[in-house]
């Protein structure tokens, strides 16, 4: 059969010929939806497939409602009016109450057949209560998340499996709202509704579970960066739908340089077909033609670029704006970098990773800045890298990576200072100041936070939460450096 190769190889949209199962995740999520009543939250770094795994779990369900967590960037507000119209329970915008008058409810119609209601039935009974009606201009108006929670109740008392996903959770940032989420869906879980929240890494322990009474029936299920044969599958299902196939460092390569994001697989798999060997549908023959590599493979990932997470990694490498006196900067050879374009600079050497730990961060710009050159070697004969700790440290990076990790959350238009270790003396360096998202003056909308610094009491470090900006700074940042 002849697939063309962008049918094959899919990196804006589902795969269904280069999807690959991964089983063990997959399985974990059906069984907490299984458990019915539970708030499940599903972790991982942007594009790795995470809202994919939620949305097939949520095909075998009998019912289930999909909403952005953009939705609820106010709290709980829109919450009933979200869960309503999914139920087809009209959810005044104005009031927020509901229609007493369940003869035009659009749910009876629509689950009638699992109420076991016969046509045109409706809501004559509903929760134990006829419905109301009324001639008067002025219908009875009732209580927006009583009924819900009613109707939630009716479908899970006829057997009815009903699951409610939260994608982008993260984008509510005030941990009070998300509470307030939290707590509001707590009676829809208590009559058997999975609750799944779709958040970023880190989140296991999310403080807005303090006082909701949910931490005993909470489980977070954490979706890594996907393997390096994980993302060889991908090219090989591929390659054998087109009759095509490629070395083993090939498939590596690739791997390599997806930086653990299957859509990342997919555009480089599909650009190495087509751009590279003109295959832009099944190869015909008895032999598969064979793959060969880019002439240049700093050319070939260099050809594929992102402007959003190039415009994020611009945004880091500019760091907060400046105010008064020029930023010190620090010497690499013959390139100055100002301490945001250094931290930025050694995260790229460090080979762009999606986790560096503060310390490894630290020992690598002293080994570059500050080195101290010394005959020494420990006991198992190996050199000591040695560097001044006392100069590095009063670089003040922990300071400059929250910044960033600030910036990161926040799209922002200008920057005020809550504290400064560096005082007001004549010295003061622009970059010391510390600062919190509250006090970002916010321009326009806020992008998917893609750089976080946690600050771990054991061991800090710094996730680089999308691996598009893992790839752009890999491929792109040494231009941007310069």
């Amino acid at each position: 059969m002849t697939q063309l190769t962008t049918d094959v190889f899919t990196p804006a949209k589902r795969p269904t010929i280069t999807g690959v199962n991964r089983t063990h995740l997959s399985q974990e999520i059906d069984w907490e939806i299984k458990k019915g009543g539970w708030y499940v939250s599903v972790l991982g770094a942007t594009k790795l497939g995470k809202t994919t795994l939620v949305k097939t779990a949520l095909g075998k369900v009998d019912f289930s409602i999909f909403v952005n967590g953009n939705s609820f960037l106010e709290g709980d507000n829109a919450l009933w009016q979200k869960l309503g119209a999914a139920l087809e329970i009209p959810v005044s915008k104005e009031t927020g109450t509901v229609s007493g008058d369940k003869s035009t409810w659009g749910f009876f119609a629509k689950f009638s057949a699992n109420l076991g209601l016969a046509k045109g039935e409706g809501g004559s009974q509903f929760g134990g209560e006829h419905m109301r009606q009324t001639t008067s201009t002025n219908a009875i108006q009732l209580d927006a998340e009583t009924e819900v929670i009613k109707a939630f109740k009716l479908l899970i008392d006829k057997g009815i499996t009903v699951a409610i996903a939260i994608d982008d959770f993260h984008f509510v940032t005030d941990v009070e709202r998300r509470r307030s989420l939290i707590k509001a869906l707590r009676p829809v879980a208590g009559a058997g509704v999975s609750i799944i929240l779709i958040t970023l890494p880190n989140r296991e322990t999310d403080p807005a579970f303090d006082n909701t009474n949910a931490w005993g029936r909470h489980t977070p299920i954490s979706v890594p960066t996907w393997s390096l044969e994980d993302l060889g599958k991908i090219a090989r299902q591929g390659f054998e739908a087109l009759n095509v196939d490629a070395s083993e460092s090939i498939v590596r390569e690739l791997s390599k340089n997806s930086f653990g994001s299957p859509q990342i697989m997919q555009q480089l798999c599909l650009n190495l077909c087509e751009l590279e060997n003109g295959v832009t549908e099944t190869v015909s023959g008895a032999q598969p033609f064979e793959l060969q590599e880019p002439r240049w493979w700093q050319d070939f990932f260099g050809s594929v670029r992102d402007p959003q997470s190039e415009q994020w990694l611009k945004i880091l490498i500019n760091g907060p704006k400046q105010r008064g006196h020029e930023r010190k900067t620090y010497r690499i050879g013959a390139k100055k970098y100002d301490g945001y374009e250094l931290i930025l600079f050694v995260l790229r050497d460090l080979g762009a990773k999606p986790t560096v730990s503060l310390d490894e961060l630290k020992t690598s710009i002293g080994m570059r800045v500050y080195p101290e050159i010394r005959n020494i070697t420990s006991s198992d004969g190996k050199v000591v890298n040695l560097f001044n700790k006392q100069k590095v440290n009063a670089m003040n990076l922990e300071a400059k990576i929250n910044n960033l990790h600030v910036i990161a959350h926040k799209i922002v238009d200008g920057l005020k200072p809550i504290e400064s270790s560096a005082g007001n003396s004549d010295s003061f360096d622009d970059d010391d100041a510390v600062f919190d998202e509250e006090s970002i003056d916010v321009a326009g909308n806020r992008p998917q936070p893609f750089f976080e610094f946690v600050k771990d009491p054991v061991k800090p470090c710094i996730n680089i939460l999308d691996p598009q900006l893992c790839y752009s700074l890999k491929w792109h940042g040494g231009k941007m450096l310069r």
